[in-house]
C-alpha cells in the first residue's frame, strides 16, 4: 500500500500549479497559513489500491489514510474560503499578495527560469488532458509531461523561498494574512491545529505501511 501513498504524491505535485502564475506564487506564501504546505501526500487522491488484495491490517489502515485524509482537506477547504474572505477585506493585504508574487517571479527569473510560460503550459497540459480527446497513450505521454513541467516549477520555486530578500517578504506576508483571517474567524486557529494533527497522523500511517512492506 505505501508504494501507491508515495505514487499520491508524486502526482498531486502536477495539481499544485492549477491555475495562474499568480495563485501559483502565492501560494508557497500562505502556506503555513491556510495548509498548503506542498505535502501532496496529504492532498492528493486516494491510494488506487484494489481491495481484495490488501490484508485486514492493511484495509483498516486504507481506511485511516482515507479518513484522516478527507478530514485535512475539508479543513483546508474552510482555511481557503476564510482567506478569500479576509483578503477581499483588506486592501493592503492585496497589494502585499501582488509585491510578493513580483519578488518571486523575478527571483526565478534571476536564476534562468521562466515561471510564466511554465505556468501557461502547465495550464495548457491540463486542458489537454480535460479535453478527453487525447488517447490513452496520449494521456500518458501528456501526464508524464505535465508532471515532470510541474515538478521542475516547484523546484524552481523552492530554490527562490531560499533567498533571503524572499524569505523575509515570506513571513511578513504569513504573518499579516494569518493575523487578518483569525481576527475575521476566530475558527482559523483551531483549523490550523487540525490540520497540523492529521499531516501527523497521514505521516505516522505512510511509516507504518512502509515498515510492514519491509517486514519490520
Amino acid at each position: 500500500m505505501t508504494k501507491f501513498m508515495h505514487r499520491t504524491r508524486r502526482s498531486a505535485s502536477a495539481r499544485l500549479i492549477p491555475a495562474a502564475a499568480a495563485a501559483a506564487l502565492l501560494a508557497v506564501a500562505t502556506a503555513p497559513a491556510h495548509g498548503a504546505s506542498g505535502n501532496a501526500a496529504a492532498t492528493g487522491h486516494a491510494p488506487p489500491q484494489a481491495q481484495g488484495s490488501l490484508s485486514p491490517a492493511q484495509r483498516k489502515q486504507l481506511e485511516s489514510f482515507r479518513e484522516t485524509r478527507g478530514e485535512l482537506m475539508k479543513a483546508r477547504r474552510k482555511l481557503e474560503s476564510i482567506r478569500e474572505k479576509t483578503v477581499k477585506k483588506h486592501p493592503e493585504l492585496q497589494k502585499q499578495q501582488k509585491a510578493f508574487r513580483d519578488l518571486m517571479i523575478a527571483q526565478m527569473k534571476s536564476k534562468g527560469h521562466t515561471p510564466k510560460k511554465d505556468v501557461a503550459e502547465v495550464r495548457k497540459l491540463q486542458q489537454k488532458l480535460r479535453s478527453g480527446k487525447a488517447s490513452d497513450s496520449d494521456r500518458r505521454a501528456l501526464m508524464t509531461k505535465l508532471q515532470k513541467k510541474s515538478q521542475a516549477f516547484l523546484q524552481a520555486q523552492q530554490e527562490a523561498l531560499q533567498a533571503p530578500k524572499v524569505k523575509k517578504a515570506r513571513k511578513k506576508l504569513h504573518d499579516s494574512l494569518l493575523a487578518a483571517m483569525k481576527q475575521e474567524d476566530p475558527s482559523t486557529e483551531q483549523l490550523l491545529q487540525t490540520m497540523r494533527e492529521k499531516r501527523q497522523k497521514l505521516m505516522e500511517i505512510r511509516s507504518s505501511a512502509t515498515r510492514q512492506q519491509s517486514g519490520k
